[in-house]
């Protein structure tokens, strides 16, 4: 049996702590040792439940960069991967170096066979100097850009030059905090995401990047859904017409509790993060049922019509391999990438968040009442079948176990 270090590092939302999860699972029941390095230990409990009692299960706190988003220097919106990291700290060289030395001496003191990361860049820089460790990549593709030197824009729509100066800075940050440390030194940024498994848990079509991958590149395809005991908590024994999955701090989250007001459609809200403002607001709007506890999305999209969300991949994919069209009203630009890829398909509808409160409600309607786009959502459905996630997580697990 071998050792597993399953890493998360950078991003918010729990997509990938239920992706290293459902991981571990499998690992575990095979009878491997897993070490999970996340940086949110708060999730541990409800994406691990019963097997946070597990004997080769141990749990390590992500090191990571709590610095300022409009520190000198950070681009005002990442258009590359290289930009990206940015975000993560790779334009403070002290830190830097400091922070792939913890990340080293971790690896050191767990002695993984395995690293598998989901968005942890400094893991992989780090990982250059445990040369007998295999590495792996797993995501949605986001972070995962095809190779590329410089790293290709995802935001396709700006033609502009990518500033060749920038990579060039990260990279020497690389190289002394690798030189430190007595690792040899990355040749070139892009090396940086060279593992010996980039698997991409997403189809083709939904690609942020487009459809085509890296031929170092797998697709593998979405995971089931993260197991939740928790039904949905529809209060009618008819089905809801809408599914609405939104946080509150969505920049257009008023328009969007306006919009499920005034469309009186009967509807399942999940609020993770509601406010009891928002939560009073809609007491006395009885065909709106909210809450605010993780429930069984797969249940929930089975019942719904329609299912509305911020373009948040789980949640699109769960939606569209049942054959449900899409609401979609993404906040920033990796939900918006997955958004433009769901329209492309002609299975759903995305809206700014400006655009909330003229045409909301409109085309919430037209996705319910026109079959163009529930036609187009099930021809998804044909393709890429509910049945398929199964299969995804055990080829999945089958390859980063073949590392070891």
């Amino acid at each position: 049996m071998a050792r597993f270090a399953l890493a998360w590092e950078q991003g918010g939302g729990m997509g990938h702590a239920a992706t290293l999860a459902q991981l571990a699972r499998t690992l575990l029941k095979h009878g491997h040792e897993v070490d999970l390095v996340w940086r949110d230990l708060s999730a541990v409990n409800s994406c691990l439940g019963d097997l946070l009692d597990a004997p080769g299960l141990r749990l390590w706190r992500t090191p990571s960069w709590r610095g300022a988003a409009n520190a000198p220097g950070m681009p005002a919106a990442a258009r590359t991967y290289a930009e990206l990291l940015c975000f993560c700290g790779y334009l403070d060289a002290p830190f830097l170096r400091g922070h792939v030395k913890a990340w080293l001496d971790l690896l050191r003191e767990i002695q993984p066979k395995v690293l598998v990361t989901d968005h942890a860049p400094t893991a992989l820089l780090a990982a250059k100097g445990m040369p007998g460790m295999r590495t792996a990549q797993v995501g949605n593709g986001y972070f995962q850009p095809p190779t590329g030197n410089p790293f290709p824009s995802f935001r396709f729509w700006d033609t502009s030059p990518v500033d060749l100066a920038d990579e060039a800075t990260l990279l020497a940050h690389c190289q002394s905090a690798q030189g430190a440390c007595g690792i040899e030194p990355l040749p070139s940024l892009a090396e940086l995401l060279q593992t010996d498994l980039d698997a991409l848990l997403t189809w083709p079509e939904l690609h942020h990047y487009g459809p085509r991958a890296s031929p170092r590149q797998t697709f593998t395809g979405p995971l089931p859904p993260p197991l939740v005991s928790r039904s949905g908590a529809w209060p009618s024994q008819a089905p809801p017409t809408c599914l609405a999955y939104v946080k509150a701090s969505h920049p257009g989250i008023e328009a969007i509790l306006a919009m499920l007001m005034a469309a009186r459609l009967p509807t399942l809200l999940v609020l993770p993060d509601g406010k009891p403002e928002h939560l009073a607001k809609l007491q006395a709007h009885a065909h709106i049922h909210a809450v605010r506890e993780p429930i069984n999305m797969t249940e929930a999209i089975a019942q719904a019509a329609v299912v509305i969300c911020q373009g948040n991949s789980g949640t699109v994919f769960s939606a569209l391999s049942r054959g449900k069209p899409l609401l979609l009203l993404p906040a920033h630009i990796e939900q918006w990438l997955v958004a433009y890829r769901a329209c492309e398909l002609n299975a759903g509808i995305a809206l700014q968040p400006h655009e909330i409160d003229s045409t909301g409600v409109q085309a919430l309607h037209a996705l319910i009442d026109d079959p163009y786009f529930r036609t187009h959502a099930q021809a998804v459905s044909q393709r890429h079948t509910v049945e398929d996630e199964q299969g995804n997580l055990a080829r999945l697990c089958e390859l980063v176990m073949a590392l070891a």
